[in-house]
């Protein structure tokens, strides 16, 4: 009770007011207040005090053992745990040379109430080290020993249990070490993509089989998630098209949108990210194209622009949607964009999953080897339309022809017939794909 009474006290606050709410008489609260401390609180001011010492020394590499070695070879006498337990607090505390100063005084003054609470802002953090640690010292290890062990284990091939034998200290330090040395630049790490992967000729020549402006390959998609794998193909190919603040960007429903969107894909401030088409009723967050746009705007630094209306309404509520304001705001963006990115869909017999809205055991469907934004087309890439198709609140396939950058990103042996068709329909123009997709591509088009 005491500590809140006296956080009241120093915002300014009644102090009396204070005591009757919590029944503390205020003759109480003052005794405790100018109480002298007891010889444990003594103590521990003595021990944090030499445990700061010995933290300083070693540059903030000793912890809680090595800390309690020097103190027992000292001939103090103190539990581990305890030196634990003081160590953990000068951490929690943000320790630097101006709260060893402050324990100092404390000591001296027996005014111990706001140590083990209060933590330094990222602001004063930034200040004190500016102030009182010189460019070398704010690393927690001295350069030489980053560089001991970095050069050991990324020239010398050692490992990190041999490092920490040769150093004399833990794998975790190790680890620790090495994390810095890439921190302070001791390390510099470079990825380099694989010849094959850049403009080569496998991609130069699916791109021509295809009549595509360009082919962006990955090495082999593996595992469940797509996104990690196509992810920096597709930034790639947005790197290209000279996105501008106040651009417009449409991006389709489907799982490998969604997946993509999720993965780091540059930074393009200002550009307006729209769904290509409504949201659906199946309850996957990738049927729900608001919230891949969402995540799309959050990733790219872009301005999100949410179309609140089903991807096939009624023919009532298609008739009223076409005038809602707030839908024709997006729905006119489809006109004006520079850039798509859209999926692919594979024929909808061979599907697991369609759309709800979607009758696939339609007959005009049978005919249908794909799909972009729900819009599907035959294997010569002519429309395909379904029972209630002309409701759909969607991008158009005439629109998607003349967008400037439409980039279709689609993985998998069961696409390569779609991607084709959608290819020659004109209905995207760039490619994301992996190597052996493009592979098949290529011997399906000859």
């Amino acid at each position: 009770m005491h500590p809140f009474i006296e956080a009241e006290k120093q915002n300014g606050h009644n102090v009396k007011r204070a005591c009757e709410l919590l029944e503390v008489s205020r003759a109480a609260f003052y005794a405790g207040r100018s109480a002298m401390p007891g010889p444990r609180t003594v103590r521990d001011l003595e021990l944090l005090e030499r445990i700061g010492e010995v933290h300083h020394d070693s540059r903030g590499t000793y912890g809680a053992p090595r800390i309690h070695a020097v103190l027992q070879r000292e001939g103090e006498r103190c539990g581990r745990r305890r030196v634990a337990r003081a160590n953990a607090a000068l951490r929690a505390a943000n320790f630097r040379r101006g709260t060893l100063a402050f324990l100092r005084r404390a000591r001296r003054y027996s005014v111990v109430h706001s140590f083990s609470t209060h933590v330094h802002t990222p602001r004063e953090s930034a200040r004190m080290n500016a102030a009182d640690v010189t460019p070398e010292a704010q690393a927690r290890f001295p350069q030489e020993l980053m560089y001991a062990a970095a050069s050991q284990y990324y020239l010398e091939d050692a490992t990190q249990a041999d490092i920490a034998k040769r150093l004399s200290v833990s794998r975790a330090t190790v680890s620790r070490l090495l994390t810095e040395a890439r921190r302070h630049g001791i390390v510099e790490i470079k990825v380099h993509r694989p010849a094959t992967l850049e403009a080569g000729p496998l991609a130069a020549e699916v791109a021509d089989a295809l009549g595509l402006q360009h082919v962006y390959l990955v090495p082999k998609v593996g595992g469940p998630a797509l996104g990690p794998w196509l992810a920096p193909g597709l930034a790639r190919a947005l790197t290209t098209v000279g996105l501008k603040s106040g651009d417009i960007i449409l991006v389709s429903s489907g799982s490998t949108v969604y997946e993509c969107a999720r993965e780091g894909l540059g930074q393009f401030p200002g550009v307006t990210i729209a769904p290509a088409v409504g949201g659906q009723e199946d309850p996957q967050p990738w049927f729900q194209t608001n919230e891949t746009t969402r995540l799309l705007a959050e990733r790219v630094g872009g301005v999100p622009s949410y179309l609140y209306a089903p991807a096939q309404p009624g023919p009532e509520l298609f008739y009223s949607l076409q005038h809602e304001p707030s839908v024709r705001k997006v729905m006119d963006l489809w006109a004006h964009a520079k850039c798509a990115i859209v999926g692919v869909g594979s024929p909808p017999l061979m599907r697991q999953v369609v759309p709800a809205f979607v009758p696939r055991h339609a007959d005009s469907l049978r005919q249908a080897v794909g799909d972009v934004c729900s819009r599907f087309y035959d294997r010569d890439g002519e429309p395909v339309g379904f029972p209630g198709s002309e409701r759909l609140v969607a991008t158009s396939l005439e629109e998607l022809r003349r967008i400037p950058v439409s980039i279709a990103v689609a993985v998998g042996p069961e696409k390569v017939l779609s991607i084709i068709a959608g290819a020659k329909g004109g209905y995207f123009n760039q490619l994301v794909t992996d190597a052996l997709t493009a592979e098949s591509l290529l011997a399906a088009a000859r």
